[in-house]
């Protein structure tokens, strides 16, 4: 949702991604890297102010984790994505599922 922000110059918002990872040493890595291709463009670790870390262990071969950066300048130069494409009205209600018993 961030793709084509638009910012006063001021200050960056800073950005909060949970996600799963491994317990390996390269797993902070990795996390940083899924971030950054979510994005569209790579995570400066120094300039964007990148940290991670674990919020709890979830299992014995993953933990969750936090990454936290200040939102990328290079995303002001990635074109604008519409989210509302393809959605529904406020009006039209939910659709449910028929249920089978």
């Amino acid at each position: 949702g961030f793709k084509g922000f638009r910012d006063d110059g001021k200050q960056r918002p800073t950005i909060h991604v949970h996600c799963f990872g491994g317990k390996d040493d390269e797993a902070n890595d990795e996390a940083i890297a899924r971030c950054g291709r979510a994005l569209g463009c790579t995570l400066d670790k120094v300039g964007d102010a990148v940290s991670v870390h674990i919020v709890r262990d979830v299992s014995p071969k993953k933990n969750m984790l936090c990454v936290s950066f200040l939102l990328p300048t290079a995303v002001k130069s990635l074109d604008r994505i519409d989210l509302t494409a393809g959605t529904k009205s406020p009006e039209e209600p939910a659709e449910k599922r028929a249920r089978l018993d």
